[in-house]
């Protein structure tokens, strides 16, 4: 299986993050890797997530003292 690749090869893989609880689960989304994105495909999701569109931390600063899985 190949996974998803940009056209232009300048550009960054993605890759499915894979986190299933029951194996049917896992398969589906083991399926992922076998899709293969267009320019078209690359475009569209650019246009409705742009590159800078996440900014940040992933939560607030003051909540992270009281988090287990991100010590």
């Amino acid at each position: 299986m190949q996974s998803p690749r940009h056209p232009d090869q300048s550009k960054q893989n993605i890759v499915p993050l894979i986190g299933a609880r029951r194996r049917d689960r896992l398969t589906e989304a083991l399926g992922s890797l076998a899709v293969d994105l267009s320019a078209e495909d690359f475009a569209a999701i650019e246009r409705v997530v742009p590159k800078d569109a996440a900014a940040g931390g992933r939560y607030p600063e003051h909540l992270l003292q009281h988090m287990d899985s991100e010590r």
